[in-house]
């Protein structure tokens, strides 16, 4: 069909200035020189994606119209919902879906090409259908990351139609937007276009029409020009329209069946993008997903992009629905190449209609880009405090009665710069230095308010209480701020057993690349690597083991898209400027451990003997980095766990972190030590942070501590219930108030882990992603996510049409509107 090729006839775009979140920072990068500049609308005849199609059915779409110029057609969409039955880690079984536990909606995504000078983005509605309730606009500057929140659009009718459009200051690049459309379940939208305007700068051009290429497996049916003849939809995959084929290859870096097609250009051009189109109905199945690499000479390949299902037509014809797969690897700069190499993962039949290379005549450079530097990294002080009369270290448990009551606090002479506190009751005013709290929320019954500071040494505090209150946590700040916002998180891999797990373990460099560019635009500086470099009791190295440890029968495990996993993090986190801790050994946990105090020792010999050669084998490869910030120990602990050393009168985790400790402080003292103990609530709150203090304090007095930064995980998903209960949250307080003194007392640095997870090992809900934040950043200067890519993604990890990745962008968003009110207040 001629009309689908121009589904992806490409636009032609501007790099002015790239989208910087919460900032209107910008940075500058020519245009084709004399190109007369004009308002185009940025969106005709380009591509666009919807979100999960198991959760919105779609009517005809031939993949054209929405962005075709003059459109009326509607596109019914129709939003449903998604069951899912779970069992939890108790043996219970729930019942819930999709949207029960937030609001209905789906999203509309379209892309430019190269970023654009935008003006405005406008979604069009029949109002002959349902009208959305509203709609939220959200932007990219790489066709990724959907991390800027622009805000809502602004509805207006006319003739037959609803019109919600945003305009937009024209100030940020963009390459893509997304339309999240809120609406009931249950609700049919008939969207007739996708209209966007603004400045294009660099025209974009397909490159691979009637390329030649090779392919490793034979035809099924169809014919090898099917791949690159414009002819994009057909009817079905047997139509003739496709070229059908099974995988014969394995591909050696991830394990998995593999088609590889190379195509050749003729000569060196500029790449920008690789479209791959496919039909998925009774006849052909599904790619897992598409990798794309790139050469000059046809034998040394770089990584373009990887890509699983991006949405793309659907259509129902003859009683049976096909889909129109879209695999976008896309970048918003140009690259090098004359060969172009696909790689379509599948372990079934795949039905290939069309491979389309696009780029532009001139070469377009990757800007720069700036990203917002938190103002939350104060260090907590030591206070007194002084109130009617009394003077007290600590303010936790204070009541309060009804009327004002006046605190003065005296740091020594340090300079504070910000507050963060915790009262639970009544509250009718309250003050920091003569200043109202910059921000405010509450979490089960309780009050948390930040506040800025004008700089002095002794601060006041005024409450005014309508009844009794009581102040559950106050922490003064000095050379920062404190603000309830996630500081990084864990980037979880694991040592093979991953296939069906976490797709995001097969991304390329690349993908890698662009998804921590997007926890950086969120305004994450700082990365740990949690899963392990090396597996004691399985015998495994993420990296080549060293020839010591293949001595003893190590092997390097593998399933990974990339072969040196640390080795693509840290190249990343070099450009991004994340700080990255790298991992060390995984043993057997606390409770496994012989029985015997002799045998135990030997083990934990054994295993600190191995530990010494990974760390000096991952020092001795990445050290160069300047991400390379530090290790984390991976071996966890946890309140019950420490609870039962104290009684047994053993120390069998703090050796084991002492041992690791004593030999990356010899390599470089510079270097920062991490760990992550659990706080089950097995112990009590003072008992936990006691025992905290033990396991880290350094064994001569004034000394520095075995480990610099202890993250502790709250685990508030561990109770049988799906959500948090109030009194959870309430109970935890007290956890984070002696463990952050314990921690700090020892000479560490305290940083909370918010560990995202309910019983069902499911995305936690958004909401409670912001209680958890909340309740923590009162006693933290930084609050990390566990984990990054498993619960918390910058970026979609899988299909568009599996609940747990649509639910992951949901939540991002969520994450991205609440971080959108603290702009400007996130900068140097």
């Amino acid at each position: 069909m001629a009309e689908g090729k121009n589904a992806f006839i490409r636009g032609a775009a501007a790099v002015l200035m790239l989208v910087l979140l919460l900032t209107s920072l910008s940075c500058c990068v020519p245009g084709e020189g004399g190109k007369e500049r004009k308002t185009v609308d940025l969106s005709e005849n380009r591509e666009y994606t919807f979100s999960g199609s198991k959760s919105l059915l779609i009517g005809e779409n031939d993949g054209v119209r929405l962005t075709a110029k003059g459109n009326t057609d509607p596109v019914v969409c129709t939003l449903t919902d998604v069951p899912l039955t779970f069992g939890d880690w108790y043996g219970n079984t729930h019942e819930t879906s999709l949207f029960e536990e937030k609001e209905g909606c789906w999203y509309v995504c379209s892309d430019f090409g190269f970023p654009a000078e935008a003006e405005s983005f406008s979604v069009t509605f029949s109002a002959e259908y349902a009208v959305p309730e509203r709609v939220e606009v959200y932007l990219s500057d790489d066709g990724y990351n959907f991390n800027r929140y622009a805000g809502d659009a602004v509805m207006s009718r006319d003739e037959g139609f609803v019109r919600f459009t945003l305009e937009y200051d024209g100030t940020s690049a963009v390459k893509a937007v997304r339309f999240y459309v809120f609406t009931p379940v249950g609700t049919r939208c008939g969207i007739t276009g996708i209209n966007c305007t603004g400045v294009r700068l660099y025209d974009t051009e397909l490159i691979s029409a009637g390329a030649d290429f090779s392919i490793d497996t034979p035809y099924i049916s169809g014919e090898a020009s099917l791949l690159t003849d414009g002819a994009v939809y057909g009817k079905s995959s047997s139509d003739g329209s496709c070229a059908v084929m099974s995988p014969s290859a394995s591909d050696e870096l991830t394990g998995k069946r593999v088609i590889n097609a190379v195509l050749d250009l003729g000569k060196e051009k500029n790449i920008s993008e690789v479209i791959l189109t496919a039909c998925e109905d009774s006849g052909a199945s599904r790619p897992d997903f598409v990798s794309v690499k790139y050469s000059s000479d046809g034998e040394n390949w770089e990584d373009f992009c990887m890509s699983f299902a991006e949405s793309g037509a659907v259509n129902a014809s003859a009683g049976e629905l096909h889909h129109w797969l879209t695999y976008a690897m896309r970048r918003n700069h140009t690259v090098t190449a004359r060969y172009i190499k696909v790689q379509v993962f599948t372990e079934k039949k795949v039905a290939i209609s069309e491979i389309a290379v696009y780029g532009c005549t001139k070469p377009v450079a990757e800007p720069e880009y700036s990203f917002p530097t938190l103002k939350n990294a104060g260090t907590a002080l030591d206070a007194s405090y002084t109130f009617g009369g009394q003077t007290s270290k600590d303010l936790s448990g204070i009541r309060l009665s009804a009327g004002v009551t006046e605190i003065s606090a005296d740091t020594g002479g340090v300079t504070v710069t910000s507050a963060a506190m915790c009262i639970s009751g009544g509250i009718d005013n309250i003050s920091f230095c003569g200043e109202a709290p910059v921000y405010s929320s509450e979490v089960a019954g309780m009050t948390f308010l930040w506040f800025r500071s004008d700089g002095s040494s002794n601060p006041v505090i005024s409450v005014n209480c309508g009844g009794d209150a009581e102040i559950r946590l106050c922490t003064l700040y000095s050379g920062g701020g404190c603000l309830p916002i996630i500081r990084g998180g864990f980037y979880s891999f694991f040592i093979d057993a991953i296939d069906g797990y976490n797709p995001h373990h097969y991304f390329d460099s690349y993908r890698i690349y662009i998804q921590l560019k997007g926890f950086r635009e969120l305004g994450m500086d700082t990365v740990i690597l949690s899963g392990q470099n090396l597996m004691y009791e399985e015998k495994t190295t993420l990296i080549d083991p060293p020839e010591e440890l293949a001595a003893k029968g190590y092997k390097k495990g593998k399933g990974h898209g990339v072969y040196d996993l640390n080795e693509a993090v840290l190249a990343a986190c070099d450009s991004l400027g994340i700080n990255a801790y790298l991992s060390t050994v995984l043993s057997l946990p606390y409770s496994s451990l012989p029985a015997g105090k002799s045998e135990r020792a030997e083990y934990l010999a054994d295993v600190l003997a191995d530990a010494e050669i990974i760390i000096r084998s991952v020092y001795d490869r990445y050290s160069h980095h300047q991400s390379f910030t530090g290790f984390y120990l991976v071996d966890e602990t946890c309140d019950a766990w420490l609870a039962q050393e104290k009684a047994e009168g053993t120390t069998y985790t703090r050796d084991l972190y002492a041992g690791q400790s004593e030999v990356i402080r010899e390599l470089d003292e510079k270097l920062l030590i991490a760990i992550a103990p659990a706080a089950w609530r097995s112990d009590t709150p003072e008992g936990f942070g006691k025992n905290l203090y033990e396991l880290i304090k350094s064994d001569t007095e004034g000394g520095r501590p075995i480990v610099d930064v202890v993250a502790v995980q709250d685990c508030l998903g561990r109770e049988a219930d799906i959500t948090v209960s109030d009194s959870v949250y309430t109970a935890y307080t007290d956890y984070l108030r002696y463990c952050a003194s314990g921690v700090r007392t020892a000479g560490a640095e305290f940083m909370n882990d918010t560990e995202i997870f309910d019983i069902g090992y499911r995305i936690k809900r958004s909401d409670e992603i912001l209680r958890s934040v909340t309740l923590e950043s009162t006693v933290t200067s930084c609050t990390l996510v566990f984990d990054l890519t498993h619960y918390f993604s910058a970026q979609g990890r899988g299909d568009y049409d599996r609940y747990p990745y649509f639910d992951n962008d949901y939540i991002v968003s969520r994450y991205a509107k609440y971080l959108s009110g603290f702009r400007g207040r996130l900068t140097d």
